[in-house]
């Protein structure tokens, strides 16, 4: 049974992943040809059954869990302004990266969002399965939500066969995204299973031919986010092992907690989301950009 993300009192929990076991079983003599072939017979038919069984669970996983709650909606989209500003960019247990500066002659994305209005555009190219994407969406949502309103997420967790299995997480295929300050474009190109449900149209390849090239040996990086090419991500921000054995009720309802060693992680890397996305968008609005934990995000970054 998971537990609750740790507090700053307490060491942070490790879970080691389960080992599998090998099946064990016995060997007896038959007492006649009959009978051998029947158990013969019931053997074969068990053994395909099995590996029907194996080859189900440990291939495929479930691609969507529904609509999030109205409870965990409110609580990675509505994280008190406190937290951020008590948290700032402390966190002594998980580190932390941040995005880095773009190149200064990239021309700003500036896409127009689902109304036809262009905006400083925030792109996000990811995929369902990828445990590093499902930790970033979390500081990815608490971030964005201080610029907009989030519809139509869904619960999502990685793939189980994956590095970190099972991260939980949510999905952008379904949302949609409303602010007066910046698009935001999400392309999550492979569900849980690996299968292609999207492609980039003409401009998000191009971005991601300038910061983000598939190469023969290894196709684009995920997580990558754009700041409207001003600031760039590559790879998620923290670690998904922060994330492991916990489910989307206890990771959320850790968020207005600013003594939860998790919260600092995820707050920390929201605060350094949220000072690039001010970067882009020309520190608006001021009641956000010029908030005390975004300011001591801007000042680790270098950040005017």
């Amino acid at each position: 049974m998971a537990t609750n993300p740790p507090k700053k009192t307490a060491a942070p929990a490790k879970k080691a992943p389960a080992k599998k076991k090998g099946n064990t079983g016995k060997a007896g003599r038959p007492a006649g040809l009959f009978t051998w072939v029947t158990i013969g017979i019931v053997v074969i038919l068990v053994g395909v059954i099995v590996i029907v069984k194996v080859n189900q669970t440990t291939s495929t996983s479930k691609t969507s869990f529904g609509p999030v709650s109205a409870q965990v909606l409110s609580e990675v989209t509505a994280v008190p302004t406190s937290v951020f500003n008590t948290v700032g960019v402390t966190s002594p247990d998980i580190a932390v990266n941040t995005p880095s500066v773009a190149n200064p002659t990239s021309a700003a994305l500036n896409w127009a969002d689902a109304e036809g209005v262009k905006h400083p555009t925030i792109f996000y190219y990811g995929a369902e399965y990828c445990p590093y994407c499902a930790a970033e969406r979390w500081a990815m949502i608490t971030s964005l939500s201080r610029f907009g309103t989030f519809t139509g997420l869904q619960y999502m967790q990685s793939n189980p066969n994956d590095s970190y299995p099972n991260t939980s997480t949510f999905t952008f295929r379904y949302s949609s995204y409303k602010s007066k300050y910046v698009t935001f474009v999400p392309l999550e190109v492979e569900d849980a299973n690996y299968k292609t449900i999207a492609t980039p149209n003409a401009k998000e390849q191009a971005v991601l031919n300038l910061y983000n090239p598939s190469t023969p040996s290894q196709g684009s990086t995920f997580p990558f986010v754009s700041f409207d090419n001003k600031y760039i991500l590559l790879g998620s921000q923290y670690t998904p092992g922060a994330l492991a054995g916990l489910s989307h009720d206890q990771i959320a309802g850790a968020l207005n907690d600013s003594t939860n060693l998790l919260t600092d992680g995820i707050i920390s890397a929201s605060n350094y989301f949220t000072a690039s996305v001010c970067a882009a968008d020309n520190n608006q609005p001021g009641s956000v950009c010029d908030s005390p934990g975004v300011m001591a995000a801007k000042s680790a970054m270098h950040i005017k």
